[in-house]
């Protein structure tokens, strides 16, 4: 019982829990039900989120093809309905598919939109995902000084906003930094890592949008 909303948001709730527990299939399966409750209702909001569930399902599964085009569709929602939060969350989350696609320029792009909007909003937790991303970016195109400042910035958030990397990006973040030591000295690294936890959150979110 209760309204399709309520109905909608419980159905995304058992989902994220069947993610944290890697259970790719029934988290989309869930994702898919609370999408059609939120179309037979009308709730556009609804929809954009299980458009949003269903992207990162996806993602995890390696579908990257399927999740850019669930997490287009949920922006195009968002923006429709003006929705802020979504459409801060959903850039993000194209940043990230973007990023394994190849498409650096877009993932930049999506991960800039996202952090100024996220900025604007006030959510620490989310900053710290979108400066991950785009500390992720400047790895890959050898700009390890600043992802390691914002890879410094991130540390000390991540405990008490429960930030961690997702199980299919470790691999990612480990290549990452055994290519940053391949390339920096360890007392390089420290400096570097120290430096990122000494900024403040907003000069942090300047040098990313930089």
């Amino acid at each position: 019982t209760g309204s399709p909303a309520e109905i909608a948001a419980a159905l995304r709730g058992m989902a994220k829990m069947r993610i944290h527990q890697e259970d790719w299939e029934r988290a989309g399966a869930l994702y898919a039900e609370a999408l059609e409750v939120g179309r037979a209702s009308g709730d556009r909001q609804a929809v954009a989120w299980a458009l949003a569930g269903l992207g990162e399902v996806a993602r995890y599964r390696g579908d990257l093809a399927t999740a850019s085009i669930h997490l287009e569709e949920g922006l195009r929602v968002c923006r429709e309905i003006d929705s802020k939060p979504g459409i801060a969350y959903l850039l993000q989350a194209a940043g990230h598919v973007a990023r394994y696609r190849g498409d650096l320029d877009l993932a930049r792009e999506r991960y800039r939109e996202s952090l100024r909007l996220l900025h604007e909003m006030g959510n620490r937790r989310r900053i710290g995902i979108c400066l991950l991303g785009i500390a992720a970016l400047d790895v890959r195109e050898g700009n390890f000084e600043r992802a390691g400042l914002l890879y410094g910035v991130v540390q000390p958030m991540r405990e008490p906003l429960g930030i961690r990397i997702a199980a299919v990006d470790r691999g990612e973040f480990e290549r990452g930094m055994a290519e940053a030591r391949a390339r920096l000295d360890e007392a390089e690294i420290e400096r570097v890592l120290a430096a990122g936890r000494a900024l403040e959150l907003d000069a942090a979110v300047a040098l990313a949008l930089g």
